[in-house]
């Protein structure tokens, strides 16, 4: 999720956890160690590619995040001079803070990859957006409240702050709960349809059913098979006769001849994206590939520039084009009316 999200609910954990030991520097520490993870997006690859799948990729891994904790735990309890009596719960919030972050990560669409590097695969629960203020504004309220009522000194006490800290990490966890039986819903809603022919026909589509920017009323559909990919919206304000408008799109995947040894690069970019993925001829004989799972299509926020024709002959690129984000000014009319049901 986004940075700001990222960052108080670790400041919110932080002063959970160690707000009796370290005041209101804990959610400072939380603050910091919340955000650290993402602190890969400064490791520039050589291909644009890389940048977009390896980031959520080490630096998230619960395995490595499990391992440092206690080095940095021990870290902040010496430069604090706090007790060895406290080594444990200031080791548990540092642990908190950091595999949350993941955690948090792993339920939007974009992936992380939790078990790296056992695997690369990177799980995507898809039932929260990644920017998202109803699950923010508790947590942001807390953070702020334990910087400014948080106890300044080390008194055994957490006082108001530490029981608004609770409350709001209570609620932003009750919102994720509410944000996968919501998704399910909106699942069992898509195949409902989908069997009773609201869909062209299709063979075993992939389908998956994602939160719009910002909500978790308006769902974003997308089914794709070998040919086609097909998308639309559902709200939770809907009618219950009311049928998805299908939109369709072709994947053109015959843009990459069949049998072609793909680079491993590319290759990972199709895995990456779980097959959620579209082929396009971009200015005359350029090959892209996007990712159908983010932005509001057919605005897709990750687009590359992967290959070329010439002559006939296909050659990949080397290195590959990152195209630059397509904004609709009208998106956020379209969600907030579509929202509405209507």
């Amino acid at each position: 999720m986004d940075s700001l999200t990222q960052a108080v609910l670790g400041g919110t954990i932080g002063y959970a956890v160690g707000g009796r030991q370290l005041g209101r520097k804990a959610a400072l520490w939380g603050m910091g160690l919340g955000t650290l993870p993402d602190l890969d997006v400064l490791v520039s690859f050589s291909d644009p590619i890389e940048d977009f799948i390896y980031h959520r990729s080490w630096s998230h891994s619960l395995f490595l995040l499990t391992a440092i904790s206690p080095v940095i735990g021990e870290g902040i309890r010496r430069l604090h001079k706090l007790p060895t009596s406290s080594r444990v719960t200031i080791m548990l919030m540092t642990w908190l803070v950091l595999i949350t972050h993941p955690l948090l990560d792993s339920l939007t669409s974009y992936g992380t990859q939790l078990l790296w590097p056992l695997t690369n695969y990177p799980f995507a629960v898809s039932s929260v957006s990644i920017i998202d203020p109803v699950y923010t504004l508790p947590l942001l309220f807390a953070t702020i409240w334990a910087l400014i009522k948080g106890r300044p000194k080390i008194e055994g006490t957490i006082g108001s702050a530490g029981k608004i800290s609770r409350v709001a990490l209570i609620l932003s966890t009750l919102y994720l709960g509410w944000g996968m039986l919501a998704q399910n819903q909106m699942q069992t809603r898509v195949e409902q349809q989908i069997a009773q022919g609201s869909e062209p026909d299709t063979s075993d589509p992939q389908i998956l059913v994602t939160p719009s920017m910002g909500n978790s009323v308006l769902w974003y559909v997308l089914s794709v098979d070998d040919e086609k990919a097909r998308y639309g919206w559902v709200s939770l304000l809907d009618a219950d006769d009311q049928k998805i408008e299908w939109i369709d799109m072709d994947r053109n995947l015959d843009l990459l001849e069949e049998g072609s040894e793909r680079p491993e690069l590319v290759q990972s970019l199709m895995n990456f994206t779980h097959g959620f993925y579209a082929l396009e001829q971009h200015a005359g004989n350029q090959i892209l590939l996007k990712d159908l799972r983010m932005g509001i299509a057919p605005d897709f926020v990750f687009r590359f520039l992967i290959a070329k024709k010439e002559a006939e002959q296909l050659k990949w690129n080397q290195p590959t084009v990152q195209l630059q984000r397509q904004i609709n000014p009208e998106a956020a009319s379209f969600l907030w009316s579509r929202m509405q049901g209507r």
